[in-house]
């Protein structure tokens, strides 16, 4: 499957392990190569994001709170100004992932 994202684009957080991490606009850094203390296996293409509030990980029981990580590209949404229909499509999940979690 093809990437959604690219370095350097920002993009959505629309699917997450963690609530607190839908909707934070994270920016794709390069591609996570699968060093270090996360790391997502059998994911498809995985990025290093960076992001400017925390985001929760965990990893065997142990719970990371950090401003860099690795995301999967399925669970984020790029941001791109010049392709209206991806800002539209980011608007709409926005308020669908407010509306979700205020239900929480």
């Amino acid at each position: 499957m093809t990437a959604k994202c690219k370095v350097g684009d920002l993009a959505i957080v629309v699917r997450a392990d963690y609530a607190c991490n839908l909707g934070k606009i994270v920016r794709i850094a390069s591609l996570h190569d699968g060093s270090g203390d996360l790391v997502f296996t059998n994911r498809g293409t995985v990025w290093w994001v960076t992001c400017p509030s925390r985001m929760k990980w965990s990893l065997h029981g142990k719970v990371f709170r950090r401003v860099a990580g690795p995301a999967p590209d399925d669970q984020l949404l790029p941001i791109r100004v010049n392709e209206l229909k991806a800002k539209d499509e980011a608007a709409r999940l926005i308020r669908k992932i407010k509306k979700m979690s205020s239900k929480g």
